[in-house]
């Protein structure tokens, strides 16, 4: 799925390089050009805020509703679980395999997302 918030930018940057080239052609006293930017720049504040921005701000809208939470009992079925595997696991020196550091590995990962649900991007940085 594209990035719905790339139009709403869009519409943002080719508004600012309109009026760069507006500045451009009073500067330079181009009369022709001049009108023909400043009727672009009417014809952006009137249809891509209509089309393009309104329908991506419902699509967006639409996307962030639909997200289902958890429910806080099974957050804590799978704390529990998660404790009791971390517990279970053997890292001695002589037991430890790798495919053992990594189940716990991803276990105590997934036990640092869950909790600091508030920030989900923080584990990214770890890996």
């Amino acid at each position: 799925m594209p990035q719905l918030s790339t139009a709403i930018k869009l519409g943002f940057d080719l508004a600012r390089v309109a009026a760069t080239k507006l500045c451009v052609c009073i500067q330079n006293k181009d009369v022709e050009e001049r009108a023909r930017t400043q009727d672009f720049m009417t014809m952006m504040k009137m249809k891509w805020s209509l089309r393009v921005t309104n329908l991506a701000r419902v699509a967006l809208l639409h996307n962030q509703k639909q997200r289902l939470l958890p429910s806080p009992k099974d957050l804590a079925k799978v704390t529990d679980w998660l404790i009791a595997e971390l517990k279970r696991s053997d890292l001695t020196y002589d037991e430890a395999s790798l495919f053992q550091f990594r189940q716990t590995a991803i276990i105590v990962m997934t036990r640092l997302q869950l909790y600091n649900k508030r920030r989900p991007g923080e584990i990214e940085g770890f890996t």
